[in-house]
């Protein structure tokens, strides 16, 4: 019988996961609207229910489950422990790893949901062959993922790359992270409708306002400068601190390139030191929904020593 990986990518708005086998093909897919609203014991109820639904659709075209992937917004120890969430707070504590082997009885393999997606585009998209980039995904949250010699940088407790919670404004807007003037505060989906209503333009959501920037419209293009100019400031301080040779830019805000990335870029050359500025290249993410699938694959496949053909 042919194998076969479950993997899922939870996230503050959706739950995506795919049945995945080992040519990489996908045999099913699913998505529905992240449980963060539900409490802790209905959310966790939801999550098993995705991950039953793919098994089942897997092993009925006749291949068997090897495995386990899970990307997760969030925060979490190296047991599998989610420590911190702000964009899934009910689940905040939930020992992940025991939960879920409990129930399949098959390996499980997690990581922060960015960290899934920046070895997804290493391994399948923007930055293959590159050694050394940051990624950022911009969306409910901010994440961030770190690679560095062509490994993912965990750091010492396995909670490094935290990019969307880099302060940017000592005393600026407060944080779902408890913390005040985070980068996720200014440039996230929420953080630019907010940006909108402070100048002047009140929108539902981001996309909203994309739209409102794409008929021409020279305010909404004007919020999309300033939060351009926040995410420049982030990305000179990733030039600075790691010298990466690339920065990847995803999620559903990386939709408006056009009308951010331009004033991110003259920020982030204007305040970074000249050498390394230089030679970064700044590129959009090219897997789109599907980058963190794809590095829970292979963190998954890579645990149980499979290569996918």
């Amino acid at each position: 019988m042919k194998g076969f990986f479950v993997v899922i990518d939870l996230g503050g708005t959706n739950l995506r996961g795919a049945a995945i086998d080992l040519k990489g093909n996908f045999l099913a897919r699913s998505s529905s609207p992240s449980p963060a609203p539900l409490p802790k014991r209905e959310g966790m109820v939801k999550l098993r229910e995705e991950i039953e639904g793919l098994l089942e659709r897997g092993f009925s075209q006749g291949y068997k489950p090897l495995g386990i992937g899970l990307g997760i917004a969030g925060v979490l120890s190296r047991d599998g422990v989610l420590t911190q969430s702000p964009n899934l707070q009910n689940l905040a504590g939930v020992h992940l790893n025991e939960e879920l082997d409990d129930s399949f009885s098959l390996p499980v393999k997690m990581d922060n949901d960015a960290n899934m997606y920046t070895i997804g585009e290493g391994w399948r998209g923007a930055a293959q062959g590159v050694k050394d980039f940051c990624c950022l995904t911009l969306g409910t949250g901010v994440g961030g993922g770190i690679v560095m010699g062509g490994e993912l940088y965990r750091g010492a407790y396995g909670t490094a790359g935290e990019i969307g919670h880099m302060v940017i404004d000592e005393d600026g807007l407060p944080c779902y992270c408890g913390n005040r003037g985070c980068l996720e505060t200014y440039i996230s989906a929420s953080g630019i409708v907010k940006k909108a209503a402070e100048l002047g333009r009140k929108v539902d959501s981001s996309y909203e306002l994309y739209e409102a920037a794409h008929r021409g419209d020279r305010l909404a293009q004007e919020v999309f400068g300033e939060i351009g100019r926040y995410l420049g400031v982030c990305m000179a301080n990733l030039v600075n601190m790691l010298s990466p040779a690339m920065i990847v830019l995803g999620g559903k805000v990386s939709g408006a390139w056009d009308y951010f990335v331009p004033s991110a870029l003259e920020e982030m050359k204007r305040r970074a030191f000249r050498y390394p500025v230089e030679r970064v290249e700044v590129v959009k993410g090219m897997l789109g929904d599907d980058a963190a699938l794809w590095g829970c694959t292979y963190l998954v496949s890579q645990d149980l020593g499979i290569n996918l053909e």
